[in-house]
């Protein structure tokens, strides 16, 4: 991205979530295109993929991109406690023989989750280069929101993300 794009601005709050746009430059020059975050009460921005699907007028744009910031939050069908500090450091240095260990702060403690290869196969396919690791941080953002929606909703010891744990 570059340095022309806008910074982002809150766009509305809904379901406890606030979303956040960002204008950014499309592939044409006159293309409309909005980057989109959403944020937990408590929890830090999470940028969720769009991949520049909003070409159309600025308005429509705008309003496709909350649309489907809603439908993403949606989908996430995050219940449970709302009052919970839930942030991911970037590092994510953690290997092991069944997947990838990475940091979650929850409420100021650190913890660590485990997303099992199987599971990052089932829905990210295997890495073509065979690291886990670098497959892990290209879907960072959606292990990131199940992991929240697993700590929200109770669970917070042996945290893994398996087949089970994942929405279908």
């Amino acid at each position: 991205m570059d340095s022309s794009e806008g910074h982002f601005d809150v766009a509305e709050t809904y379901k406890g979530w606030t979303v956040f746009l960002a204008p950014a430059q499309g592939i044409a020059a006159d293309d409309a295109y909005f980057r989109v975050k959403i944020q937990a009460s408590g929890g830090a921005p999470i940028e969720i993929p769009t991949d520049g699907v909003y070409r159309h007028t600025p308005s429509q744009s705008r309003t496709r991109a909350i649309a489907h910031a809603r439908s993403f939050i949606d989908a996430l069908g995050v219940r449970g406690d709302p009052s919970l500090t839930i942030n991911f450091p970037m590092r994510s240095r953690y290997r092991h023989a069944v997947g990838v260990y990475f940091p979650v702060v929850v409420n100021g403690s650190e913890f660590r989750a485990l997303i099992t290869r199987e599971c990052l196969e089932d829905h990210f396919g295997v890495p073509p280069d065979g690291t886990w690791k670098k497959l892990f941080e290209l879907h960072r953002v959606q292990v990131q929101l199940i992991t929240e929606q697993l700590i929200r909703a109770g669970q917070l010891s042996n945290l893994l993300i398996d087949r089970s744990a994942w929405p279908s």
